[in-house]
């Protein structure tokens, strides 16, 4: 798609907000870098266990991680949207 038919959907904050907001990410970022640790010592497990115990518990681990990943980057949109959704009720 292009700028102006983003522009045309409202996808973007109107202009006259664009200085209002910080462009910093709004992630938890030590429970984001905790996340990525569970999945590369999950991936390690896995690796390492060939096939005993260890790749299963490698194998849960993932799915833990693959679990709060979702749950940070979701709770990081939700933190946004919540920031924009307060600067827009001020123009109103």
């Amino acid at each position: 798609m292009s700028y102006e038919d983003l522009e045309e959907h409202n996808i973007f904050l109107p202009e006259e907000h664009w200085d209002e907001l910080d462009l910093s990410s709004s992630v938890n970022q030590p429970l984001l870098l905790g996340t990525i640790i569970i999945g590369l010592v999950s991936c390690a497990l896995m690796v390492i266990g060939a096939g005993e115990t260890i790749t299963w518990i490698g194998g849960v681990l993932f799915f833990v991680f693959l679990y709060s990943f979702t749950w940070v980057s979701n709770a990081g949109i939700e933190n946004q949207n919540a920031i924009v959704d307060d600067v827009m009720k001020k123009d109103t």
